[in-house]
C-alpha cells in the first residue's frame, strides 16, 4: 500500500496548495479594492480641497504663483464638461421619430462631433487610455475587449 499512500499525500499536499493559492487570491483582490476605494476617498478629499481654494481664490483671500493659471484652465475644462453634458443630454433625448423627420428635412437631430474642445490640456497625462475598461472587481484598466482583467484575473462583463 506504499503506493497508493504516497499517491493520497501528494492529492492531498495539491488540494491544499490549491485551498492556499485560492485564499491568498482573495485575500489579495479583497486588499486591492480596499486600496482602490482609499484611493477614491483621497481623491475626493483632495478635490474638496481644490475648491476650497478656488473659493478663496476668487474671494481675494488667497493668491499663489501660478494659481491663475491653473483656475483658468480649470474654468475652461468645466466649461467643456457642461458643454459634452449638454449634448449627451441632447442625444440621450433624441428619438428614432425625431431621426426620420431630420432626415425629411435633411438636418439630422444628433450631430456626432469629433471635434476636441478649445481648452488646454492638462498638467498631468490621463492615467487610463481611451480605449480601457475598468475591472468590476478591482478598479484597475483592463483593455477594451479584454474578457480577464490583467490585473486581479477576475472576469470582464
Amino acid at each position: 500500500m506504499g503506493f497508493l499512500d504516497k499517491m493520497l499525500k501528494d492529492v492531498e499536499k495539491g488540494v491544499g496548495r490549491a485551498q492556499f493559492e485560492a485564499d491568498k487570491l482573495i485575500k489579495v483582490n479583497s486588499l486591492k479594492g480596499e486600496l482602490e476605494r482609499m484611493k477614491r476617498d483621497q481623491q475626493a478629499v483632495l478635490a474638496q480641497i481644490g475648491e476650497q481654494i478656488i473659493a478663496l481664490h476668487e474671494a481675494g483671500q488667497i493668491t499663489l504663483p501660478g494659481l491663475e493659471d491653473q483656475i483658468a484652465q480649470w474654468q475652461g475644462i468645466r466649461a467643456g464638461l457642461e458643454e459634452k453634458a449638454a449634448e449627451l443630454d441632447a442625444a440621450q433625448k433624441a428619438t428614432y421619430e425625431d431621426s426620420l423627420q431630420a432626415t425629411k428635412s435633411e438636418a439630422p437631430s444628433v450631430a456626432v462631433t469629433s471635434e476636441e474642445p478649445a481648452v488646454s490640456a492638462p498638467a498631468t497625462p490621463e492615467p487610463i487610455a481611451q480605449k480601457t475598461n475598468l475591472c468590476p472587481h478591482c478598479g484597475q484598466p483592463a483593455p477594451a475587449g479584454a474578457a480577464f482583467c490583467p490585473e486581479c484575473g477576475g472576469r470582464i462583463v
